[in-house]
Formats: structure tokens, C-alpha cells, sequence
């Protein structure tokens, strides 16, 4: 039985009574309160008796309550029926309120609502307090488990796949200003068979999650297999976490059974130390844009951390900090904190989605729902991009997909041909896929695309003249890249002629590395809202460069230059511009 909590308190601070017994209710506690319980008519003496068997009082310490002889004398029918008075603070500095009362004050509710909240459920629930910073959690598993394998992940959400509650209570006490939580995945990846074992540290309990398995690290993969893109691991209404994980198993026919759950997400191990969660979320709530956030909307906004090896960021340890309005299903505001250093890297990065908006498990009536569809096209839409059942479904390709899959399809021709340029939409000639040229056949800002488009020169170039111009003609390839039909040469080779030899206009050093850097800046940079974006590479004599096209849902917005290592952008270009341009060339020249 929940116990009951009077709620004393002032007359004045009626509004914010009443919102902390919603709150209060919403989270399993049963509140008296004169608004809801107290009827028309009724002897006020009637409140003793209710006080007495009531096994805590809650009083709201404010200027008023000190100057109410009410509060004070349902303070003294507590103390005298030995019920638990439990003082928290609305205003007014705690020393200057009540005497004694203040020095009890469990819980503080000038500086944020829903942590005082969550303290004083805490105290009426008599559970420990869960607030942990993420080596704390992470020590709690090596504590308690003997798991083999290696760190690669600590969030509040997931990092090699997606977690999602029933709920948003967990999030929403996330210590926006400690950067604490009483929520945690902790993800560990054994080398040795391949296989990722994520844990949630919730409330100082640790719960084993379904294990995933590499996918190209199992010779012969279960049939009918797919990933878990979410997992219950808060009580769904009506039910335990026992009882649901205990429904599922005793209705086999009402939830789609999963044999081996497989991933094509590679973990990279963190290999050297890392700042904590707090010395993150502390270190991003210095930036400008997180300032503002927190001086008008401190209490208001949520805050979930993650920290992962970001490929697209040199293979660094970043946390990614995000800031979340509840109203909405993306961060608005995700700051990258150097997981070495503390310091902020990426002042503003792409927005964070909330899982629990997209991934859901949910009961039906009597029903208990997982809608395994549902959940992989939220997942498609926003980028975490996984084999369904069967491998049915496949990602949308990177440019480090296109490039592999390149080099598979040339095979033994490969030390024929020589990258020449890379694109979304080609450098040399256009080229449009079979499934049409739209936004959605263009890149996101995480680096998948519709289609890449590769195009290959041979290894030499042939000196070639027409009396009046000279250059160099090259055997000439173009390959298109779609997630349906992978890497396909687009028509017969021909030839391209160029004035300058390639070997003159040298490709960027580390080109994947370099790209990421490039499209990550440009990201950054680029002042518009944008549907979808594309990328060129372009190899002038003097250097090479990357473009980048933003587009709505029409046309291009604005054209962003960036330097080929991707270190700074070199102009923007608010009206579109031309074509990204090919290194110096002639197109005509000895051309086949």
C-alpha cells in the first residue's frame, strides 16, 4: 500500500501545492491535500485525524507558511502523533524559515523542481537516492558483474543500439546542472566471440539487457533475426518489470520472438582515461547558446549525456551533452566535450532525438505491444540504420561504405583504376540512380546517403596534344552507390582528358577522416534549416577542397567550401553556385 503524505502548507502557495501533489500522485504517492480532499461542509477537525494516520507530512516552508497558524499547527498534530514531518524549501533562504524545520529540509525547491521532487520521492518511497555520474555507475557493474570484455559506451539512451522506456520520468530526472542520472547504459564489447553486452544501471540495480551479436563476426546467422531497437527497462503501466518480461513469455502469440539479436555496429573500446559525466556537463554549461538555455530555462530543460569513440571525429572519445525542451522530441542544444580533456570541442553539433518519442514498448488494453516495423523506420528516419529480420533491411551507405564496396566490386581490376573524385550527384557528369534524384536520395548529416557516385581514372594518363592545347587522357569509369543495388558501374568506360596530371592534384591524406571533418565543419557552420545536404570532392592544382550543397525541399540553399583536411571553410555561398568544379581539365581533349 502507498503511503500517505499530508501536505501541509501555506494558503499563498496554493498553485505550487497543488502541482507537487499532481506530481507527487503521478509517481505512486498518495497525497492528502485541502483542494482535492477536503469538502465543503466538513470539521476542520477532521485534519487531525487525517494527519494522524497519515505516515508523513510534507510542509512547503515559504515567508507565508512561517506566518500561517494553520501550518503550524498541523506541524505540531504530526510531531505529537510521531508522524515524519518532512520539510522541503519554496523560497526565502532555509535559515530564515521555521527554526528547526529548516535545518530538515530534505528537499530544495528554488533551484530545480524536478530534483527536489525526485529527493523528496525518494524520502516518502524510502529508496536510495539513484543519482550516479557515469563512472560511478560503470564502477557498479564491475562491481557486481564478472563481464568480460571491454568499455565502449556510457549513456542514458544507448550507444550500438537504441533503449527506450515506457516513460520519460527517468530522463526527466537527469540532473541538468550535475550532470547525474539515475539512468545508465553501460556497453561492453568482447573481441573474442564478437558479442555486445549492454547493462542498465537504474536506481543502483544493475539489469542484464539482450545480448547483440556482430553481425559479420557470425559465420552463419539465425534466420528470422533482428536487432533489439528497444528494451522496457522501466515498469510499464500496470505492470512490473518481472511481470512484463513474465507476460511476454506467457503470450507468445501477441509478441514476435527474436532467436539471436545481431548489430552491424563495431564498438571501438575507449584505450585511454576519460573526464566523468559531471566534469562534461559542467564543461558544456560554460558555452554561450548552454548559458542562455540555463539562465531562462534552467528548470524547464532535461539533460542526457553519452559517450562513445565518434568515428566521424577522428576516432576521439567525445560526450555528446544534450539539452532537452520536454515539449519536444529533439535536443535543442548538443554540445561535444572532449572526453580527454574536458574542454568543449563542438560547441554545437546535429541534435539528439529522445527514444522514448520513437521507441516504444506499451500495453494495449491486455495487450502488450512491440511493433518491431515501427521501430525500425523510426530508426531509418533517424540514421541508426540496421539489418531487420531476415536482413531484409539494409543502411543507407557512408562514403567509407562506398569506397568498400568499390574495392569489392573491382576485385582484381582494382590496381587498374585510381579514385579520382567522390561525390553524392558526380563531379565529371550528373548521375541519377534508377530510384530518381530527390532530398531523400541525398546525404543526411550524419554522412548516409540515397547514392554515392565513385568516379575512377586508370593508374597513368597518356600525354596527348591537338597542336594548340597538351594534357593528359585517362581511362575513365563511373560506379553508382545505392543501398539496393550496392556498387554498380554506370555505363561502359570511356576516356577523360585533364590538363593536369592527377598525380599533381594529390587526394586529401586520410580522405575518410578528412571528409568527416569537412561535412562535420560544414554542418556546424551552415546557418539555415536544411532537409538534406550533398558532398564533392574536388582536386584543383593548388589543393583539394570539399563542397557541400544544402538543400530544403526544392532547391539549394546555401554552397559551403571547406579546405581538404576539412580544417576551414573557405567561402560560403548563400545563393547556389555552380557545380563543385572538377581539378583543371578539358574535358574534350583526346577524349574516347
Amino acid at each position: 500500500m502507498p503511503s500517505l503524505a499530508f501536505l501541509a502548507h501555506s494558503s499563498k502557495n496554493k498553485e505550487f501545492a497543488l502541482r507537487l501533489a499532481r506530481d507527487l500522485r503521478e509517481h505512486g504517492v498518495e497525497v492528502w491535500i485541502d483542494e482535492f480532499d477536503l469538502h465543503i461542509g466538513e470539521d476542520l477537525g477532521a485534519i487531525s485525524t487525517v494527519i494522524a494516520r497519515a505516515q508523513y507530512l510534507v510542509v512547503v516552508l515559504s515567508v507565508e507558511a512561517r506566518r500561517s497558524a494553520w501550518v503550524q499547527k498541523e506541524v505540531e498534530t504530526a510531531r505529537a502523533s510521531g508522524v515524519a514531518v518532512l520539510p522541503v524549501v519554496l523560497e526565502e533562504p532555509a535559515e530564515r524559515i521555521q527554526g528547526d524545520l529548516a535545518e530538515l529540509a530534505i528537499a530544495d525547491f528554488r533551484s530545480s523542481y524536478r530534483r527536489a521532487l525526485s529527493r523528496l520521492i525518494q524520502r516518502i518511497t524510502e529508496n536510495e537516492a539513484p543519482f550516479l555520474a557515469a563512472k560511478e555507475a560503470a564502477r557498479l557493474l564491475k562491481n557486481e558483474r564478472a563481464v568480460a570484455g571491454d568499455l565502449f559506451g556510457l549513456s542514458q539512451q544507448g550507444v550500438a543500439t537504441l533503449y527506450s522506456l515506457a516513460n520519460r520520468k527517468d530522463w526527466l530526472f537527469a540532473d541538468a546542472l550535475e550532470g547525474l542520472s539515475q539512468l545508465w547504459f553501460v556497453e561492453i564489447y568482447n573481441r573474442r566471440d564478437g558479442s555486445v553486452h549492454p547493462f542498465c544501471i537504474k536506481g543502483r540495480r544493475v539489469h542484464d539487457l539482450p545480448v547483440l551479436h556482430l553481425l559479420d563476426c557470425d559465420p552463419s546467422p539465425v534466420p528470422h533475426s533482428a536487432i533489439v531497437v528497444s528494451c522496457a527497462v522501466n515498469e510499464l503501466p500496470g505492470l512490473s518489470e518481472s511481470e512484463a518480461r513474465r507476460f511476454i513469455d506467457d503470450h507468445p502469440q501477441d509478441v514476435s520472438r527474436i532467436d539471436r539479436r545481431y548489430t552491424r555496429y563495431r564498438p571501438v573500446p575507449f584505450t585511454r582515461p576519460f573526464v566523468d559525466s559531471d566534469v562534461a556537463v559542467a564543461s558544456a554549461s560554460t558555452g554561450p547558446e548552454a548559458t542562455r538555455l540555463l539562465g531562462e530555462r534552467a528548470d524547464e530543460l532535461f539533460l542526457l549525456t553519452k559517450l562513445e569513440v565518434e568515428r566521424r571525429h577522428g576516432n576521439a572519445a567525445l560526450w555528446s551533452v544534450s539539452f532537452f525542451d520536454p515539449a519536444l522530441a529533439e535536443s535543442v542544444l548538443t554540445v561535444g566535450v572532449d572526453a580527454a580533456t574536458g574542454r568543449i570541442k563542438y560547441p554545437a553539433m546535429q541534435p539528439e532525438i529522445l527514444n522514448a518519442d520513437f521507441l516504444s514498448v506499451s500495453t494495449k488494453g491486455d495487450d502488450f505491444v512491440i511493433s518491431l516495423a515501427n521501430q525500425q523506420r523510426a530508426v531509418e528516419r533517424h540514421a541508426w540504420h540496421i539489418p531487420g529480420p531476415g536482413g531484409s533491411f539494409k543502411p543507407f551507405p557512408t562514403a567509407a561504405d562506398a569506397l568498400r564496396w568499390t574495392r569489392e566490386l573491382l576485385g582484381d581490376e582494382a590496381d587498374r583504376w585510381q579514385l579520382a573524385f567522390l561525390s553524392n550527384t558526380g563531379v565529371v557528369e550528373p548521375v541519377v540512380s534508377r530510384y530518381g534524384m530527390s532530398v531523400e536520395r541525398l546525404m543526411r548529416s550524419d554522412g548516409t546517403a540515397g547514392q554515392w557516385v565513385v568516379e575512377l581514372c586508370g593508374v597513368t594518363g597518356t600525354p596527348v596534344s591537338d597542336g594548340g592545347r597538351s594534357g593528359f587522357n585517362y581511362l575513365f569509369r563511373q560506379l553508382l552507390i545505392t543501398r539496393e543495388d550496392g556498387a554498380t558501374i554506370v555505363k561502359p568506360d570511356s576516356h577523360l582528358a585533364l590538363t593536369v596530371p592527377l598525380h599533381r592534384c594529390p587526394l586529401p591524406p586520410g580522405l575518410i577522416h578528412a571528409y568527416e571533418e569537412a561535412r562535420d565543419l560544414a554542418v556546424r557552420s551552415v546557418e539555415v534549416e536544411f532537409e538534406a545536404m550533398s558532398a564533392a570532392l574536388a582536386r584543383p592544382s593548388d589543393g583539394p577542397q570539399w563542397w557541400f550543397r544544402f538543400y530544403d525541399t526544392e532547391e539549394v540553399l546555401v554552397v559551403i567550401q571547406v579546405t581538404g583536411d576539412g580544417g576551414r571553410v573557405l567561402s560560403v555561398q548563400p545563393k547556389p553556385g555552380p557545380q563543385a568544379p572538377p581539378p583543371d581539365r578539358e574535358r574534350d581533349l583526346g577524349a574516347g
